[in-house]
C-alpha cells in the first residue's frame, strides 16, 4: 500500500477516536447545562404535569355583588355550551338583603375538563383545567458545588389553554419564569424524584 495513503488513514483514524472521546467526556460532564436542565423538567413534566386548574359553585347559587364579573365569565361559557344557567328568582340572605338566585349546570362539553368535584357547606364546586405549562426554555443554570445543587430559571408557556381559563385571575401572560431548585446525586442532576 502506499506509504501517503496509509499515514493519512491513519490520520483519520486518530480524529475519530479523539471526537469520540471527546463527545463522551461531554456527554458524561458532570456539569448541568440548559440543555440538560431542560430534558430532566420536561421528564418531570411528563409524570406529574404543570397545571392551571380554576374552581366555581356551581348547583343553586346566589350571585352577591362580588361575584358579578365571575358570573359574567359563567354566562359567556353558558353561550359557548359549557353550562346551563337558569334563574331561580331572588334569594335572600339575612341582614344582608336580596340576591339574584341561579341554578348553574355543567354540561356534557365540560366533562372532559373536570379535575374533581367536591362539596362543602353543603354547596357543590367543581376544579377544572385551565391550561397546562410546557417548558419553553431554560433560561439560566446557577451551580452551587458547594451544597451539591443548582438553581434554575425556567421560562414555561401555556398550551391546551381550555375554555374554562377565562375563569382565572391570574398571570394573564402566556409565560411564566420560575426558579427551580435541582440536586446534584450519585447518579446525576434531579429535580422531581
Amino acid at each position: 500500500m502506499n506509504k501517503a495513503l496509509l499515514i493519512g488513514i491513519n490520520d483519520i483514524l486518530k480524529i475519530i477516536i479523539i471526537f469520540v472521546l471527546g463527545t463522551l467526556t461531554v456527554s458524561c460532564s458532570d456539569e448541568l447545562s440548559n440543555s440538560k436542565a431542560e430534558k430532566i423538567i420536561s421528564d418531570c413534566l411528563e409524570k406529574n404535569p404543570r397545571r392551571e386548574t380554576v374552581t366555581f359553585q356551581y348547583g343553586e347559587r346566589l350571585i352577591f355583588n362580588k361575584n358579578k364579573e365571575e358570573f359574567k365569565k359563567l354566562k359567556e361559557l353558558e353561550k359557548s355550551g359549557y353550562l346551563k344557567i337558569d334563574s331561580l328568582g331572588v334569594g335572600k340572605v339575612s341582614y344582608y338583603g336580596k340576591y339574584p338566585k341561579y341554578n348553574i349546570e355543567l354540561l356534557e362539553k365540560t366533562k372532559e375538563f373536570i379535575i374533581e368535584q367536591t362539596e362543602r357547606s353543603n354547596k357543590q364546586y367543581v376544579k377544572l383545567l385551565a391550561f397546562d405549562y410546557k417548558i419553553d426554555e431554560v433560561k439560566e443554570v446557577h451551580e452551587i458545588p458547594s451544597m451539591n445543587a443548582a438553581e434554575v430559571r425556567v421560562n414555561y408557556k401555556k398550551v391546551n389553554i381550555t375554555p374554562f381559563a377565562i375563569l382565572g385571575n391570574k398571570n394573564t401572560t402566556d409565560f411564566k419564569i420560575e426558579k427551580l431548585g435541582f440536586t446534584k446525586t450519585s447518579n446525576g442532576w434531579r429535580y422531581c424524584d
